[in-house]
């Protein structure tokens, strides 16, 4: 540990507080009217406009293909901050679509955040839009409830669903 005094340019290392930071930052630019939490995002990165939901098919003797079909409705702002946008990361599981990510080594060589938009715009979605995510933990500003999971896609162990409704 250092003994080093904290000043203004002191740097520290975040990990996983850039959701909530990045999620308020989100909430402010909505409140100045910038953006809306129902904005699909290709509004703002043209090339999700045409991203595609990888489903797997099993034939008879086992093996596994990827079919690319169509989104049902765009990939929105809330579906970002929700993380039920379909994009998935590809080191865990063993979905093709988690594999296909991988094999795409997308966080390799030098890049901005630009092209990593880019890279992931390639990529198939794990699911449709807001059908379920990786990590599904509502903020509290969204003034959501829980209840009974209507879609059984939420934690059945506790009964709890990540929807959101108005308060």
């Amino acid at each position: 540990m250092s003994k080093t005094p904290i000043t203004d340019k002191t740097i520290f290392r975040l990990s996983s507080l850039t959701k909530a930071i990045t999620s308020v930052v989100a909430m402010q630019l909505i409140q100045d009217g910038k953006i809306a939490l129902d904005d699909p995002v290709s509004k703002y990165i043209p090339s999700f406009a045409n991203m595609k939901v990888g489903v797997e098919k099993k034939a008879e003797d086992g093996t596994r293909t990827l079919e690319l079909v169509p989104l049902t409705r765009p990939i929105t702002v809330l579906d970002l901050m929700r993380h039920t946008s379909g994009i998935t990361y590809g080191f865990y599981g063993d979905s093709l679509v988690r594999k296909a990510y991988k094999e795409a080594n997308i966080y390799a060589g030098d890049f901005d955040l630009a092209e990593f938009a880019e890279r992931i715009a390639k990529l198939p979605l794990h699911n449709q839009p807001a059908r379920s995510g990786n990590t599904v933990i509502p903020p509290t500003s969204w003034r959501g409830s829980w209840r009974s999971c209507p879609e059984n896609h939420c934690s059945r162990s506790s009964g709890k669903c990540c929807s959101i409704r108005s308060a």
